[in-house]
């Protein structure tokens, strides 16, 4: 059975239950919600496993490589990501949240799977072997693309932006507030309720696979008063 058949198959199950038009929709986000917010965590997993495997620790100040490695391996991870993109995934190319909103305004939420397939592969590859580059950007395009696949409806683009960040960075209420000043801009509420129902499904899946710990970790202060 097709993609496709079994998205038709799935309506049909749905509608057989005289859920409404907007119920079908909010169930819809829910579930493309949770599914974009594994693969956040898996695209998250693997840029520690790629780290790892390069550099022999998950923390930046206990490396186990000499010196030079340190050098050749990041410059090696964008020498081939950059060869990927240029002869095998040129449509991948850029930071993915101008070419999510493109795809959102311009082509009517569709972005090919190869795309945000190739966005995964490359940014585990540059991101993982140590390059200078943020993953917020292509965790927005790897989701957004996702959701665009299991549904192939502009509304879904949003709704795997917001699943993304609150998934990737364990953050549901800046997820909603970002996907709705940068990719929508629009307050509705039909829009805003999917978007924040994504966030809490994907931060569920989020919070369930990696813990609830936040991404950045502060040490605990204490402010003590000087005798005078």
């Amino acid at each position: 059975m097709s993609w496709r058949n079994f998205r038709i198959r799935l309506l049909g199950w749905l509608l057989h239950f005289d859920f409404s038009d907007d119920g079908i929709f909010y169930f819809t986000t829910i579930v493309v919600g949770a599914l974009a917010g594994f693969v956040a965590v898996c695209f998250h997993v693997a840029l520690g496993w790629a780290h790892y495997v390069l550099f022999g620790s998950h923390d930046l100040s206990e490396i186990h490589r000499a010196w030079y490695w340190v050098a050749l391996i990041p410059a090696g991870g964008a020498f081939l990501s950059a060869l990927f993109l240029q002869y095998f995934a040129p449509e991948a190319r850029g930071s993915g949240i101008p070419q999510t909103k493109i795809a959102y305004v311009a082509h009517n939420g569709h972005i090919d799977k190869r795309v945000w397939i190739s966005k995964f592969l490359i940014g585990v590859l540059n991101i993982g072997s140590g390059s200078s580059l943020g993953r917020e950007g292509p965790t927005v395009q790897i989701c957004s693309g996702a959701a665009s696949w299991i549904g192939d409806v502009q509304a879904l683009v949003p709704v795997g932006c917001a699943a993304a960040l609150a998934a990737a960075f364990n953050t549901p209420i800046a997820a909603v507030t970002f996907t709705l000043e940068e990719l929508v801009g629009d307050l509705n509420a039909r829009v805003l309720g999917s978007i924040v129902f994504a966030a809490v499904s994907a931060s569920v899946v989020s919070r369930a696979m990696l813990g609830n710990e936040p991404v950045f970790s502060v040490p605990a202060y204490a402010l003590d008063s000087t005798p005078s």
